[in-house]
């Protein structure tokens, strides 16, 4: 999709990630968020930052898991992935990186 940046985040044990989409202010990708929904993808009911630079981000949240906090456990994780891929890849994203947040990324 011309314009979106989409990355994998997740913070330790790592085996729940969550979707940073970044997509013009004007051109909001509104197909993608839609089949991601379809599969468990949600809007962490946060509230956002404002844009920056003509952009938007937005994070959403994976289904919960049957793990602490709703996590994913390993098998979860290896069920969910491919299918959130497969999402992506319907919509010309490819590619897409999982950063492994430590502590000090996230202060």
């Amino acid at each position: 999709m011309k314009g979106v940046s989409v990355a994998f985040n997740s913070k330790a044990p790592h085996t729940t990630p969550w979707l940073s989409i970044e997509h013009p202010v004007d051109a909001v990708p509104e197909d993608l968020f839609s089949a991601l929904a379809q599969i468990g993808w949600a809007e962490d009911g946060l509230r956002g930052a404002p844009p920056l630079d003509g952009m938007q981000e937005i994070i959403l949240v994976a289904p919960k898991g049957s793990s602490l906090f709703g996590g994913w456990t390993d098998e979860e994780r290896r069920r969910n992935m491919p299918i959130v891929r497969e999402v992506l890849r319907k919509f010309g994203i490819t590619g897409v990186p999982w950063y492994r947040l430590s502590l000090e990324d996230l202060l």
